[in-house]
């Protein structure tokens, strides 16, 4: 894929379905859009890590907060794919607080299948400083 759009559903869905229409017009590259890969997601942090350019992570006020992005950012950090913050109407970047907290934001659950996926809160931590 040339560019995996990372995005939270509910803010940034819609927008993401029309930057891979419009990119579509300017280039060759496949862009992965996870609704549209629906049979996969169980694979798409490797997706990230083996077959993507690039990462757009598209910056809504809840995007750092769904954890299956926390994981997209990491994959991306930890494996040095090119990565590119879009930063849409209403966000605001995360203060020290928030970051300082993350542990707070995903359920007990959500925390152990990124460990599984070998992503620690203080990867996510480095990885949205990194980012940001």
């Amino acid at each position: 894929f040339g560019v995996f759009l990372c995005h939270h559903k509910g803010s940034a869905g819609s927008l993401c379905r029309l930057l891979k229409l419009l990119a579509a017009k300017h280039t060759k590259s496949q862009i992965f859009l996870d609704s549209d890969q629906l049979e996969d997601l169980d694979l798409i942090f490797d997706t990230i890590r083996g077959k993507t350019k690039s990462v757009a992570v598209v910056l809504t006020p809840h995007v750092l907060k769904r954890m299956w992005c926390a994981g997209e950012i990491v994959t991306a950090y930890k494996n040095q794919v090119l990565t590119v913050p879009l930063m849409c109407d209403g966000y605001t970047p995360p203060d020290d607080e928030f970051l300082e907290h993350l542990e707070e934001v995903w359920t007990a659950q959500q925390r152990q299948i990124l460990s599984f996926h070998g992503i620690s809160m203080e990867d996510v931590q480095q990885a949205y400083a990194w980012l940001l």
